[in-house]
């Protein structure tokens, strides 16, 4: 028997998830992925995506990241799909990876994407554990061709010269 990998994630997911709230499985837009909504959630698949051992494995968005999920058109967007589980930051929120980026959602605050090369350097220094914590804003147009993003105790900037941060500008 070929295991439903939807089913297999939402047994790994179930002391979330919740119910389920169709039956079968619904495709996605771009006709390649399958996705099923659930209570606190939804799991999405792809057939070329998160492959373990010859497999592609499905993965549960929570609600709170898929909100902010939604924004940016789903899979369809510039996140494109989940590539990974959500992690909980105990007592302070949850970061998931997509193909494009990582969406960061503080409990009790809208979701925060960070991506590309700002994404990056974050990570590099240690995303929202790191020295700049958390995004407190989307990235957004800074000056002549550059990009910025606020975070808890900085402000990333991207330049087409390059990633620079400074912890001199806090978060406002």
């Amino acid at each position: 028997m070929i295991a439903n990998e939807i089913d297999a994630e939402a047994k790994v997911a179930a002391a979330w998830i919740g119910t389920r709230l169709h039956d079968g499985e619904r495709p996605c837009k771009d006709g390649a992925g399958r996705y099923v909504d659930f209570t606190n959630g939804s799991i999405y698949w792809h057939p070329d995506l998160n492959v373990v051992d010859g497999k592609a494995r499905a993965i549960a968005v929570p609600a709170a990241v898929y909100n902010t999920w939604t924004g940016l058109q789903w899979e369809q967007g510039q996140l494109g799909y989940p590539i990974a589980r959500h992690t909980v930051i105990d007592g302070v929120g949850d970061v998931q990876r997509f193909q494009g980026g990582v969406i960061c959602r503080r409990y009790g605050q809208a979701g925060r994407i960070v991506y590309g090369a700002i994404l990056e350097r974050w990570e590099a220094l240690g995303g929202v554990n790191g020295q700049y914590g958390w995004p407190v804003t989307d990235e957004n147009a800074d000056g002549d061709a550059g990009r910025a993003q606020t975070f808890e105790r900085g402000l990333l900037r991207w330049h087409p010269s390059g990633v620079v941060g400074s912890l001199d500008e806090a978060a406002q």
